[in-house]
């Protein structure tokens, strides 16, 4: 750790480029490396859905849950507000998952800084798992496991914020 509690291992900030995605009006972005491939919500198989997914997708052999968040707590949903057209599909070599998002970004240039989450907020079960410097912007930073984690509880749940 450096001074103020800033990760400055080059190794974590510096390995990967980041992707940013866009639910609502929340941002929130993963590893580049975590990112199997973009596909469109017209190709989810509705039918047999079960709550909290919203459906699948079949690609590479695996059938891929896709999880649609909405609303300012981040809630999964079985329907896919209008603006979403995008699936993400994420796979970390042991969890995967698709997120259907509103727009995403390749990040094309490496963040400032890695904050850790104040310890009152940083649970190993907590969709955020530390907060990125982007030129004058804090954002989230999340991965595949904890998504993954975060939309199976989500359903599940009462307003938990995490």
């Amino acid at each position: 750790m450096g001074s103020g509690g800033q990760n400055t291992d080059a190794a974590s900030t510096k390995t990967s480029l980041l992707v940013a995605i866009s639910i609502d009006d929340h941002y929130l972005l993963l590893p580049q490396r975590e990112v199997f491939s973009l596909e469109s919500v017209l190709d989810v198989k509705r039918e047999g859905a079960q709550a909290p997914s919203s459906g699948t997708i079949e690609l590479a052999g695996v059938e891929w849950p896709v999880y649609c968040l909405s609303g300012a707590a981040l809630i999964t949903t079985m329907d896919f507000p209008s603006q979403r057209r995008i699936c993400l599909l994420l796979n970390d070599g042991h969890d995967y998952l698709a997120i259907a998002c509103d727009q995403i970004e390749t990040l094309t240039r490496q963040p400032q800084g890695r904050f850790p989450l104040p310890p009152c907020q940083a649970k190993a079960d907590a969709l955020i798992e530390s907060l990125i410097v982007d030129e004058e912007t804090v954002r989230c930073m999340t991965t595949t496991a904890r998504l993954k984690r975060y939309c199976q509880r989500n359903g599940n749940r009462d307003t938990d914020y995490g």
